[in-house]
């Protein structure tokens, strides 16, 4: 099964289950207990690893917000995977 592009998770994060777009750690966190449970509401469900879990969605936040900056400096073009976009970045000095 093929996963949808990070950008249209982030947009059926923020958007179909109505959390603001000021918290994406909150929405990736409801997203990814929702896949899990197979649509269980995630504020009922115990979740085992807070640590493991928190961690994943701050990587989830910090990742669509660098793919952000690089756009907006004029890396990549629509369509592009956030790996590309980064290797188009030159190397340092």
């Amino acid at each position: 099964m093929l996963l949808p592009p990070l950008a249209s998770m982030r947009r059926a994060a923020f958007f179909i289950q109505g959390v603001p777009v000021s918290q994406p750690v909150v929405s990736y966190r409801h997203a990814i207990i929702r896949a899990v449970t197979g649509g269980r509401p995630a504020m009922v469900f115990h979740v085992v690893d807070e640590t493991a879990l928190r961690n994943i969605c701050e990587r989830l936040a910090e990742s669509e917000r660098a793919f952000e900056i690089l756009r907006a400096k004029g890396y990549g073009r629509p369509g592009l995977l956030l790996q590309e976009v980064a290797a188009l970045v030159p190397n340092a000095c």
